[in-house]
Order: structure tokens, then sequence, then C-alpha cells
């Protein structure tokens, strides 16, 4: 006769989330409970996977509460979602925007491949107050739009500073030749810079530089990028 389910469930649960003392410390009981009380079938299904098992074993074997965190540094990402659900779910984590949540994540990968620092400390003021910023400000989650959006225009603040480096230049030193040097390029990131060069300008990070497609200078008081700014907004 074979087991019951739920029965199933719980013990192979209890088995993963039991730590070095033999016990399931009081912080992991609410995703124990959440995870075993929703469709049996599945659950024995997910946790069969080397991933959920591994990434359960490795909240056993921590030490205190679980985090968002805490559940940040973990892998896979998937795993670690379904995980961080259940927990906000229990009520064991408040309910975050994951999609910013990601982005900031990013926004410390993409500066990494920065290679001056003093480039790299500007490419993360633009994404931290002209793009974080406002973003963390509005009521409702923010869409992948405006997120993909924001990534794409910080990957392309990145890659202008790294090729005016690359190219003799600083953001702060080059002039209108760059620039249109720059916009010669084929990659369609290339014209996404042109929302970081209108903060540059205003922000005093760079002089007077004109983008392709736009009426007259990047000054402080004359900013109109023809991409769409929507999402700052």
């Amino acid at each position: 006769m074979g087991l019951c389910p739920n029965w199933a469930v719980d013990r192979r649960l209890r088995a993963l989330l039991t730590g070095p003392a033999g016990v399931t410390r009081p912080e992991l009981e609410p995703l124990l409970d959440v995870l075993k009380n929703g469709d049996a079938t599945s659950a024995m299904h997910w946790l069969r996977n080397p991933s959920p098992q591994g990434a359960l074993l490795d909240l056993a074997a921590g030490h205190g509460a679980v985090t968002h965190e805490i559940l940040d540094r973990m892998q896979p990402y998937g795993t670690v979602q379904l995980i961080r659900a259940a927990l906000v779910t229990a009520g064991a984590l408040p309910p975050r925007d994951e999609q910013l949540a990601r982005l900031e994540d990013q926004v410390l990968r993409i500066a990494a491949r920065v290679s001056d620092p003093g480039d790299r400390r500007t490419v993360r003021s633009f994404a931290t107050w002209h793009h974080l910023r406002r973003l963390r400000c509005r009521k409702q989650p923010a869409s992948y739009e405006q997120i993909n959006s924001a990534r794409t225009e910080i990957r392309a603040a990145a890659e202008l500073v790294n090729w005016l480096r690359q190219h003799g230049t600083t953001l702060a030193d080059c002039r209108q030749h760059d620039i249109d040097e720059w916009l010669t390029g084929t990659a369609w990131l290339r014209v996404l810079a042109q929302t970081f060069l209108a903060w540059a300008v205003r922000n005093r990070h760079a002089q007077k530089v004109s983008v392709a497609g736009q009426a007259q200078p990047l000054t402080g008081s004359s900013l109109t990028p023809t991409v769409s700014t929507a999402l700052i907004m």
C-alpha cells in the first residue's frame, strides 16, 4: 500500500530542512508549512529535483532568520524565487518588488564591467538617482518594460564611458566629435546612451554635447532626448 502523498511530502521536507542539530529550526517552520500544504503530487515532483533539495539543505544548515538578502545570495534563481514566494505567502518574509530588486543587483554587475573607478561611480550614480530612485517612489511595482528600459540605458552608459576611455578621452573631457563618432556605430544600444548624456550634462559630469536627432545641445536647461523617458516620470 502506497504512502499518503501529504505524509510523504511532510517527511521529505523535514528530512531536507533538518539541520545539523537534528531539528528544524523555528525560522524554517513557516516554509515547511506552506510547502507541505500545497498540491502533494506537484510538491513531490519538485522535491525530486537536485536544485530544490540543495537549496533547502543550504537553508537548513544556516542560522537566524531567513531574509531576502540571504535568498539573494542563493542559486538557482528559479528555485529560490519559489522558496521566496512560499515564505512571503506564509508571512515569514515581507513582500517586495522582485523586478526592482533584480535590477538593483544587475546595476552592480553592469557597473563592475566599467574599467575606470571614477566612471564606475558615475554610472552607478546615474542608475541610482535617475532610474532606481524614481522606480522606488512608484506606488505600483515596476513593469517588465520599465525595468528593461532602465537596464538597457544603464548598459548603454557603461558602454559609452568604456568606449571613451578606449578612444583616449573621458566623459568629462569628450567633445562633440567624440559623441558623433560614438553614434556612428551600428550597435542599437548606442542611441540609448542619450538619456545618460542628458543626465551627465545636467549634473556637470560632461560638457555640452548633442545627440543625433536633437534640435539643440544638451545643457542643464535644455533637455529634450528623443528616446522615450516615460519610465522615469
